[in-house]
């Protein structure tokens, strides 16, 4: 499945003009990366370390309702014992 990953600067206007695009090129999906729900550390990445948006979660719906595609939370790197959440 072609998919897409997005990232984002505050406030997050700049993820549904991105995703539009990446629908637009062919991306069935669309992936909020790793780092924007946890943190990097030495040997990995945890959910507890927090990530750099506090609002993804409705990142990932606003994504979804603007696009029609799933919107997955997580990309490369997950956190051990992480299972990707998908929209819807």
């Amino acid at each position: 499945m072609p998919a897409g990953v997005v990232t984002c600067r505050c406030p997050g206007y700049k993820v549904l003009k991105l995703s539009k695009i990446l629908k637009a090129k062919g991306a069935e999906a669309i992936h909020c990366c790793t780092c924007m729900f946890a943190g990097k550390i030495e040997d990995g990445w945890k959910m507890d370390k927090g990530g750099f948006c506090t609002h993804v979660d409705a990142l990932m719906e606003k994504v979804h309702e603007a696009t029609g595609s799933p919107c997955v939370k997580g990309s490369a790197h997950l956190p051990e014992g992480y299972v990707p959440e998908t929209l819807p």
